[in-house]
């Protein structure tokens, strides 16, 4: 995040749903014309529906990597959704370091946008002999010829 004369500039990452491919140039357009500059974008591709989305079965998913004024952002936003070209647009602020090989799926054809995540395994710990209440086998044996005799 840089901060210059007064205004706050971002990366921003924009995941588009786009009717055709054809569209991909007006809404590359409306982003510049919205003082935003692409910095990285995928190549457009052809996806499937989980639902329909205004009776679209499937569309173009296109992302972006674009720098821009978090001010110009609602309005660029606004204008995206009423251009025509857009199905569906969603933007959020990327991070700030550099995406690793797994996160750079969404760049990639067949590679996915959502970075992995790992959950950590809970520490495996073994039972110990000084456990509160735990007996031996020894004390246990001891017992039970104590009780048998």
């Amino acid at each position: 995040m840089e901060q210059t004369n007064e205004t706050i500039t971002n990366v921003y990452e924009f995941t588009f749903l786009l009717e055709t491919p054809e569209h991909v140039a007006a809404v590359s357009s409306e982003l510049e014309q919205g003082a935003f500059v692409i910095q990285e974008q995928s190549e457009p591709r052809e996806i499937r529906l989980a639902y329909p989305i205004e009776d679209h079965t499937s569309a173009v998913l296109w992302v972006v990597r674009a720098l821009g004024e978090r001010e110009k952002l609602q309005e660029t936003m606004r204008s995206l959704r009423v251009s025509g070209n857009v199905v569906r647009v969603m933007a959020v602020c990327a991070p700030k370091t550099p995406l690793s090989q797994e996160q750079q799926g969404g760049y990639r054809q067949g590679g996915s946008a959502v970075p992995k995540m790992r959950t950590p395994r809970p520490a495996e710990t073994q039972p110990t002999a000084q456990a509160k209440g735990a007996v031996t086998n020894e004390e246990l044996e001891k017992k039970l010829e104590e009780i048998l005799n």
